[in-house]
């Protein structure tokens, strides 16, 4: 780092004596220098809220642990580890229209209501100075040798409607919203589902079930609150909390009329100047009686990012050791899917999470516009090879998230889907419930279980998927259940086959871990000449390849050394 920069940092830092970074007991508590550093951190980005409120004329109050601690200790309680401020809800989103476009490069400003990425999921907003660990020069000179991500907590402060009746009614539906969002994280989508359909009714408004689902609750609650103004009410609350906490955090409409400065460790703050019944609403009226263990989070705040570095370092260590092994070139060899089952079956846990469902089994996580151009593109290129009609039987192999599920239920005449993860399974259910009146299902079976348990009353399938199926199939197994399956198509049947293949020679992958996915997983890239001898099967009895060749790639980045992915359809002369 430059002395010019040192010098341009040294000029817009807060000034902290020399003992203050040190070690301290602070009421009978253990402040270790690392939270000292944190503190200071934490300072930092609340200056910068503080200059970005002046710019704008917008108004904010400590709160929460923050206030208690403003007006009990005249900083930070000993056992806290954050800054948490509030704004009434015209400031907040005053201040989130133009947070972003006022910080330093590399903060971040997060906000559900404006997140176009649908990252963030808590029902108020936050400042940070970066979205990694970072122990360069600058990150340590500019925060006083604090390399964490720090941030500070904004709180949205709503009218309370004046009209009790309204007021209940909010409240009820704040209830199945915080409902609704618990069996999210619950993972239990049937039943988050009904109090979904609920709300929908309640408040008229679309959930799209594509999209990321917390995110659209969170951006109702968000909208609800707005819905009173301040010459409408007399009092204030902490509205979006009625999510969190069956609890009323109700003010007063004169305790924050103003602010008043008051001394926080090296600063003065603006607290509210009704503080002391704002605090007796949090904490009782016994708040100023130091009480520990009280904080509604992990202390210390640190504790998961250090774990998140020491993790990264072993995976990194464990890439590197590993990078070679399990990765067998040209001999024929047997796998076991079991680590591919758990991949998968984590993966559907983490696609509300992911920006496009697709990437859940098309694995562009880090680019999910890829996902979208390559799911589209795909089915361009193959659905109409596969002349599904409304007479069609359709069996999806490797069905996963019901992807050709939803583009061939509405036009063929009976539908299976089948995946060996039952976690992909659960997921396709979910995103095909609107096919109401069609005739589909999915099973949770391998494709040679499926084969073994076939009911022929289900009678010959006309169109058979298996799309990055056959990868994960034994030699041995391969060639008795492609014999097996033949016996179920029908006189005009039509097979679309793509996996991915070895260009050079057959390439075997065993318990190979990828940083990437946070997985291992097995899998055979066979040649194209290998599939080849495996189709004659299809095409002794039959068959003939109408189309074939390597998929069109999207981007630089699909140009590997060692595989591609071929798709192949084989048609049945009828």
């Amino acid at each position: 780092m430059t002395a010019e920069k040192m010098m341009e940092i040294a000029q817009i830092q807060q000034k902290f004596s020399d003992d203050y970074f040190q070690d301290e007991v602070r009421e009978g508590f253990f402040v270790e220098k690392k939270m000292k550093c944190a503190w200071a951190a934490q300072i930092e980005v609340l200056m910068e809220i503080d200059r970005i409120c002046k710019k704008h004329g917008i108004q904010y109050f400590a709160d929460s642990g923050t206030l208690l601690g403003a007006i009990r200790h005249k900083g930070y309680i000993p056992w806290d580890d954050d800054v948490d401020i509030a704004m009434k809800r015209e400031d907040y989103q005053k201040f989130f229209a133009v947070v972003q476009d006022e910080l330093p490069d590399g903060w971040i400003a997060f906000n559900a209501a404006s997140d176009k990425t649908a990252s963030w999921d808590q029902s108020f907003g936050r400042v940070v100075n970066a979205d990694n660990y970072n122990t360069g020069s600058e990150r340590l000179f500019r925060f006083h040798g604090c390399p964490y991500v720090v941030g500070v907590d904004i709180f949205p402060l709503d009218w309370v409607p004046a009209d009790k009746e309204e007021e209940a009614v909010l409240n009820l539906i704040m209830k199945y919203l915080w409902g609704a969002i618990s069996l999210y994280h619950a993972e239990k989508r049937n039943e988050c589902e009904e109090i979904l359909q609920k709300l929908e009714e309640l408040c008229r408004v679309k959930i799209d079930r594509e999209k990321n689902l917390l995110n659209q609750m969170l951006r109702l609650a968000d909208s609800l609150c707005c819905l009173y103004k301040e010459g409408e009410s007399q009092e204030l609350g902490l509205l979006m909390w009625k999510l969190n906490e069956d609890k009323e955090y109700k003010y007063k409409k004169e305790w924050y009329d103003e602010s008043i400065l008051m001394p926080f460790e090296n600063i003065m703050i603006p607290v509210p100047v009704g503080y002391e019944g704002i605090l007796r609403v949090l904490y009782g009226d016994d708040y100023m009686t130091p009480k520990r263990g009280t904080a509604d989070h992990d202390y210390p705040f640190y504790k998961k990012q250090d774990e998140a570095v020491m993790q990264a370092k072993r995976e990194k260590e464990m890439a590197e050791e590993t990078s070679n092994a399990g990765r067998i070139y040209g001999e024929k060899v047997d796998i076991d899917t079991e680590n591919t089952e758990k991949l998968y079956n984590a993966r559907a846990k983490r696609i509300h999470e992911m920006a496009c469902p697709y990437t859940a089994v098309l694995l562009g996580d880090q680019n999910p516009e890829y996902a979208e151009d390559w799911n589209r593109i795909e089915k361009e290129l193959v659905l109409p090879k596969l002349k599904v009609t409304e007479k069609s039987y359709v069996a999806d192999f490797g069905c996963g998230i019901g992807r050709w599920a939803e583009s061939i239920i509405p036009i063929c005449r009976k539908y299976t889907g089948i995946d060996f993860s039952s976690g992909m399974i659960g997921i396709a259910e979910e995103r095909c419930a609107g096919f109401q009146g069609k005739n589909y299902q999915f099973v949770c079976n391998s494709f040679q279980q499926f084969i073994d348990s076939y009911d022929e009353k289900n009678g010959k399938i006309d169109v058979v998927i298996m799309s990055y199926v056959c990868m994960y199939i034994n030699d041995s197994d391969l060639r008795k259940y492609f014999e097996k399956l033949l016996a179920l198509l029908a006189d005009n049947c039509t097979i679309y086959f793509l996996d991915t293949v070895g260009l050079e020679e057959r390439l075997t992958l065993k318990e190979i871990y990828s940083q990437a996915l946070k997985s291992e997983y097995d899998a055979l890239y066979r040649t194209v000449d290998e599939y080849a001898k495996l189709h004659e099967i299809f095409c002794q009895n039959g068959f003939d390849e109408i189309a074939s060749g390597f998929m069109p790639k999207l981007n630089s980045e699909e140009a590997d050394k060692e595989t591609d992915r071929y798709y192949s359809i084989l048609q049945r002369r009828s």
